[in-house]
């Protein structure tokens, strides 16, 4: 079975991004470019629930699925009005 990785890319402004699993994502990149973002994951650590950031102009990341089968999941990302992101991601 042959799997293709295509790579999205779109800069996001005024509107929310949420990533599942059956998005099948593997890698996720996002830099704030004007404003700020918010950033949430769904997941908890050491009995934790995640919590929102936010990211300031020039600030971003990267996320790595582990490996096909177990894309990224539970991410949301947010530009409100006035505010920027670009995001690049590649999916299966």
């Amino acid at each position: 079975m042959a799997f293709n990785t295509t790579v999205w890319t779109y800069v996001l402004t005024n509107q929310t991004l949420y990533i599942n699993e059956t998005d099948n994502v593997l890698s996720l990149s996002v830099i704030c470019t004007t404003g700020t973002i918010t950033v949430n994951g769904s997941g908890g650590f050491q009995g934790i629930p995640s919590g929102a950031i936010t990211l300031s102009a020039g600030q971003g990341f990267t996320l790595s699925a582990k490996n096909i089968q177990s894309p990224i999941t539970g991410v949301t990302i947010t530009a409100s009005s006035g505010n920027a992101a670009e995001i690049l991601l590649s999916k299966n």
